[in-house]
């Protein structure tokens, strides 16, 4: 605070929050699907519960303000610290958020409110929307990160406040200077839809990315309060006044998430299904139409996801799941590698395979996150830059021993002639800078989809999902091998060759044939894997 900074008793900043990416902040509860209101179009039909929103007292979706104030709050950390960036900063934080020291704590004099529902998203054909709710609900799968099948009992469904939603908010500070004005006004200039604007769940798949817009700052200075002081009867409201002109606002410490934006180009049809968008049955008529013959004439069971305005969409958790098993993948061929090529007996061989597993998922889950660690890779999701044309298709399965199609065994889908998508990935630097082994398997991940390893969706098998891929960076708009990525990236390729080394080095400290011979024989003794991810 500098001797020229005006103080004011109380500021108000009256704003609005855009959703720019549908956001989940659940209340901990569980919704029924058959209490869910429909529109004529969407299906009935869906057995079950899925995580709910917050909501308030009149059943619309808001944003609790301690959500609001912690990601305030965080803004003003350094990458790998939770202090500020800076001793001004510090101190401005202090101010603001108040200190939980035992002696000198106090509280902060910022006070953030829930932000309030105010309006829907222009265009409400999604997902199961309910209109009551002002909601859509999605659906997730985990898929057998070896076998590529749906793992069993891994659905899981959520409820969402889609994109386009808008909330008003209030946010208040008392004692508040010009200063402090400018960095709350910087804070919240930095809720700018962009990445590392997400709250709630899903921020590694950029879930949850709000806006800001700024409406209107009052203020109540000194003099205003002592003459209501003297008015008995006057509202508090009535001695606040306006600012005339929006304050300048504080730089803070540049987000230092580092950003690569893809493009996919699909070599086939495309169907990554929303169940969501699948018309319903009508019930009578099943129960007087022949199975096939419904299959024929009725809806699709499948329908590939896409936005209102029709673009095919590719869900951010299906491209980090997708990774995350090519990862793995990646992992597991090593360590097989270095089985193999061990002089180590066979049943020292058997032992050691039973560690392949848990090595591969020890080392993605450090860079792609488990249950105690955050992902360090985040995704956008994809969309097309036109909108997909549809192409319907009807399949039947065929009696392997007569060759004649199986009865009641007729389907139908409904995929995507998309073009191009794009979408970006980002590094989040809150843990520090990769270490070698990690850019080591990112540069192996990025070969792989280079040279078209990468399928999505449904019906791999029958071609559908195959797409090339692009990076596109500042200087090079269209990368499409791994030399060319290097380049890109000013990256010598024996410094590729040093990162790779290194993820072949842990790999291969992570089945030392005497430790694990050890645990067989004796107690178990914890992995090398263990310990590297816990300090990585």
């Amino acid at each position: 605070m500098t001797t020229a900074d005006i103080c004011w008793t109380r500021v108000r900043i009256h704003g609005r929050l855009e959703c720019k990416a549908p956001l989940h902040i659940g209340d901990g509860g569980q919704g029924a699907f058959d209490e869910r209101h429909y529109r004529p179009d969407q299906s009935k039909e869906i057995p079950g519960l899925y995580n709910s929103v917050c909501r308030d007292a009149k059943g619309r979706p808001y944003i609790p303000g301690s959500t609001l104030r912690g990601w305030l709050a965080a803004r003003l950390q350094r990458p790998g610290s939770r202090e500020p960036a800076d001793s001004t900063l510090a101190e401005m934080a202090r101010h603001l958020f108040g200190e939980a020291a035992s002696e000198t704590g106090h509280a902060g004099r910022l006070r953030c409110y829930d932000a309030r529902f105010r309006s829907d998203p222009s265009d409400t054909k999604l997902p199961l929307w309910d209109k009551e709710r002002h909601t859509q609900v999605q659906h997730a799968v985990k898929l057998h990160p070896r076998l590529g099948t749906v793992d069993g009992r891994t659905l899981h469904r959520q409820e969402a406040v889609p994109a386009g939603t808008e909330f008003d908010w209030l946010i208040e500070a008392h004692d508040c200077t010009e200063s402090q004005l400018a960095l709350l006004i910087g804070l919240l200039e930095s809720l700018d839809g962009e990445a590392g604007s997400s709250l709630g769940r899903g921020v590694s798949r950029q879930a949850g990315r709000l806006r800001w817009h700024g409406d209107r700052i009052e203020v109540l200075e000194p003099e205003a309060v002592a003459n209501w002081l003297n008015q008995p009867g006057k509202p508090l409201q009535d001695a606040f006044s306006t600012l005339p002109q929006w304050p300048d606002s504080a730089a803070l410490p540049e987000r230092q998430e580092t950003s690569v934006r893809f493009r996919l180009i699909p070599q086939g049809l495309l169907l990554v299904n929303e169940p969501g968008l699948c018309a319903p049955t009508d019930k009578s008529l099943a129960a007087q139409t022949d199975a096939d013959e419904l299959a024929r004439t009725g809806a699709p069971n499948l329908e590939f996801s896409r936005t209102p305005a029709g673009h095919a969409l590719i869900p951010a958790s299906s491209l980090r799941g997708l990774l995350r098993a090519c990862a793995r993948r990646i992992v597991a061929t090593i360590a097989a590698g270095q089985l193999a090529a061990d002089s180590a007996s066979l049943e020292q061989r058997q032992i050691l395979e039973n560690h392949i597993d848990t090595t591969a998922d020890h080392l993605t889950g450090a860079l792609f996150g488990m249950t105690a660690r955050r992902s360090r890779i985040w995704m956008t999701e994809a969309i097309s830059i036109e909108p997909a044309p549809i192409l319907e298709q009807t399949f039947v399965a065929i009696d392997r021993f007569t060759g004649g199609g199986q009865p009641h065994k007729l389907y139908k889908v409904r995929a995507a002639e998309s073009g191009p998508l794009e979408g970006s990935l980002l590094l989040d630097p809150r843990n520090g800078p990769l270490a070698m082994w990690e850019t080591g398997l990112l540069l192996l991940l990025a070969r792989d989809a280079l040279e078209g390893e990468l399928m999505l969706g449904w019906g791999k098998a029958r071609g559908y999902g195959a797409c090339e891929v692009e990076f596109i960076l500042e200087d090079t708009p269209h990368v499409q091998d791994f030399d060319g990525l290097l380049a890109a990236l000013q990256m010598h390729r024996n410094k590729a060759d040093e990162c790779i080394c290194a993820l072949h080095d842990l790999v291969s400290d992570c089945l030392p044939v005497e430790r694990v011979v050890h645990e067989a024989a004796n107690t178990s003794v914890p992995t090398t894997a263990a310990a590297e991810v816990r300090h990585a």
